[in-house]
């Protein structure tokens, strides 16, 4: 290799050092606002909270707060509220914002034909969208197409979702209760708190068989080279 090629080699080493350098500038310009942002929201419910527990409770002392319930009233009590149970994935999938058809590799779509559907939250250009998702491949297939970036096909979440509520809960360190509406905030999308803490937890236990995977990859190469 001549004196000449290897200057263009380290010049153009040099142009990518650039870029990542100016990347990773950009990278902590928007961490910093977004810290910020998290800081102002903070401070929001910490305001709301205070006036909330400011207000003086309203406290019947009157003679007729032993009165007995009239029937209008005894009817408002029995009254049920309407389940909030899980909707079915036929309602779920008409307020989809896109469909999304996802055949396997090296197989003509022609030889495929529709084996499941599965509805995913994927977080697309900084806000939460619902993603139909149908699931094509051959009918005697054993194996179906995975979803890029989706765990299995029960999750309901996007692994960048999953990343962004740990992020929120491990990197900036604030509660899980203010994580989820940061992320309500931020993104739109509504998350209780057991659901937050169920994806954590998958999270970790996908890291976990990961760092197990390598730790076994690593043993076996040291091994080799003895």
């Amino acid at each position: 290799m001549n004196i000449s090629r290897l200057l263009e080699r380290l010049n153009a080493l040099e142009e990518r050092v650039r870029t990542y350098e100016e990347k990773e500038i950009q990278w902590h310009k928007e961490k910093q606002q977004f810290i910020e942002r998290i800081a102002a929201l903070e401070e929001a419910l910490k305001n709301k909270a205070d006036s909330k527990t400011s207000k003086k409770p309203h406290l019947n002392y009157g003679v007729d707060r032993n009165k007995p319930p009239t029937q209008k009233q005894k009817k408002k009590r029995n009254r049920r509220t309407p389940s909030t149970g899980r909707k079915p994935d036929a309602q779920k999938f008409e307020k989809a914002d896109d469909i999304v058809n996802i055949y396997p590799d090296n197989t003509p779509h022609a030889d495929c034909i529709l084996r499941d559907e599965q509805g995913v939250w994927r977080l697309i250009d900084g806000k939460a969208k619902y993603i139909h998702y149908r699931i094509y491949a051959p009918e005697k297939a054993k194996n179906l197409p995975k979803i890029p970036g989706v765990r299995n096909s029960r999750s309901e979440y996007g692994i960048e979702m999953i990343i962004a509520l740990a992020f929120l809960v491990y990197w900036i360190g604030i509660s899980m209760d203010n994580a989820c509406k940061v992320f309500h905030f931020f993104t739109g999308l509504v998350l209780s708190k057991g659901q937050a803490d169920s994806l954590l937890y998958q999270l970790a236990k996908d890291w976990e068989i990961e760092y197990k995977k390598h730790c076994r990859i690593d043993c076996e190469l040291g091994d080799s080279l003895c």
